[in-house]
């Protein structure tokens, strides 16, 4: 999934779009999903919503939602460089290394 192709100028399209990846990728009862260059895909976040009025923070928390009731579904990241992974998807707990 392109993080970035998901975004549209409209208010709430971009979400409604988040919404039906993380829908669409629920439905596989069994599987495995890549989510490679997992830190470029969060890049940004740390503007605190400034520079697109919260929206990637809002895709970011469905995701870690997603994340958190996923079941079926082994997620295995992929990063280039580690320290550009938010904090909020490495605490202890959330992932196993």
């Amino acid at each position: 999934v392109n993080v970035s192709a998901v975004f549209a100028p409209e208010l709430g399209k971009t979400e409604a779009a988040w919404r039906a990846v993380l829908d669409r990728l629920s439905a596989f009862r069994r599987g495995v999903v890549l989510a490679d260059e997992i830190e470029k895909a969060w890049a940004g976040l740390q503007s605190q919503g400034r520079s697109d009025g919260g929206v990637l923070n809002r895709l970011f928390l469905d995701f870690l939602r997603w994340l958190q009731g996923n079941q079926g579904l082994f997620v295995i990241f992929a990063a280039n460089q580690v320290e550009g992974i938010p904090p909020e998807l490495l605490r202890p707990g959330r992932l196993e290394a």
